[in-house]
């Protein structure tokens, strides 16, 4: 028994990295052990030091994952002005790219390019409701020609950049 519990949390430390879990660096299980097998309770004891193990080290993976997210999501928001892929947001937080599309899309509730997209599209509205030229705008928000960043918008917000301005300067006019 105390060797599958030390295997277990081996593999929990392994596998939680950094902040493995909330299980003690000083955890010594031999020594309860002998206090249960005293009192005839080894097999309760067991059962529940290795579901304290299993379920640290699924919390550990759940932060883990958590922190993989907004760790990705601040490179994203930082980096949005230029051609930042998928491949390279999942290197910067150490992943395999089709898993963590997967996992971003799970924790986000949109897609990595549609997250990307949303965040170019809101501070192209933004900039433009500020004046901006439209080239200046497609420019400040990562796309580097104007017609590509002019479909973009209008397939985003129903308008295209000029029209958007229009609206903004004259809300009867659409």
């Amino acid at each position: 028994m105390l060797k599958l519990l030390y295997l277990a949390l081996e593999e929990a430390r392994k596998s939680g990295g950094d902040k493995a879990s909330h299980i003690p660096e000083d955890y010594r299980p031999h020594v309860e052990f002998r206090e249960m097998a005293a009192r005839g309770k080894t097999t309760e004891w067991f059962r529940s030091q290795l579901e304290m193990i299993v379920g640290n080290t699924i919390d550990a993976r759940e932060h883990s994952r958590h922190a993989s997210v907004t760790r990705a999501r601040n490179y994203m928001e930082q980096n949005y002005t230029r051609d930042v892929t998928l491949q390279e947001v999942a290197e910067h937080v150490g992943m395999n790219p089709t898993y963590f599309s997967v996992l971003f899309k799970e924790e986000v509730g949109e897609s990595y390019i549609k997250y990307v997209t949303r965040i170019r599209m809101e501070l192209a509205k933004t900039l433009l409701s500020r004046g901006l030229k439209v080239n200046d705008v497609s420019e400040k928000v990562g796309y580097h020609t104007y017609r590509h960043f002019s479909e973009v918008f209008k397939k985003y917000t129903g308008y295209t950049p000029g029209q958007y301005k229009e609206q903004l300067t004259n809300p009867s006019g659409i």
